[in-house]
């Protein structure tokens, strides 16, 4: 039995031990179960959300979790609001912008992830039409900024 092989299972077991610890560990309980976006490990948690992937609203879309599963409802629900620093909501549109570019423009990521990652039909088909209109960007484009 070649070092190599060896590994291979004890990789599995710490796989599932970290896999499990970051569905657990980040949950904060009040006032709805919901993920935090980072957790210090000292009670210490950052509530917001990026709008780059990965982030808590594209979970599904990377098959962390289901789409329907009542944690990351909760968690869309507190993402895609005014709770979120990172939320912007004015006269033609909604989205997250980013820390790492400033208060501004919503980026597409998350405006890309949010139909793709909800069990709503009719409202997230029109944001997604919303997004390859022209009005979207230059000739039907979809804007980085």
């Amino acid at each position: 039995m070649s070092s190599v092989s060896g590994v291979a299972p004890v990789m599995a077991i710490w796989s599932r031990i970290i896999g499990h610890s970051c569905m657990i560990a980040p949950v904060i309980l009040a006032p709805a179960p919901r993920w935090a976006y980072e957790v210090d490990g000292q009670g210490g948690v950052l509530e917001m959300d990026d709008a780059n992937v990965p982030s808590l609203l594209s979970l599904p879309y990377l098959g962390a979790c289901a789409a329907g599963s009542p944690l990351y409802a909760a968690t869309r629900r507190h993402v895609l609001s005014a709770a979120n620093p990172w939320w912007f909501s004015g006269r033609v549109g909604d989205g997250i912008s980013s820390p790492h570019t400033g208060r501004g423009p919503t980026r597409w990521l998350a405006s890309f992830c949010r139909p793709r990652c909800s069990t709503a039909s009719l409202p997230e088909r029109q944001r997604r039409r919303a997004l390859r209109s022209p009005a979207g960007g230059v000739n039907g484009s979809v804007p980085e900024r």
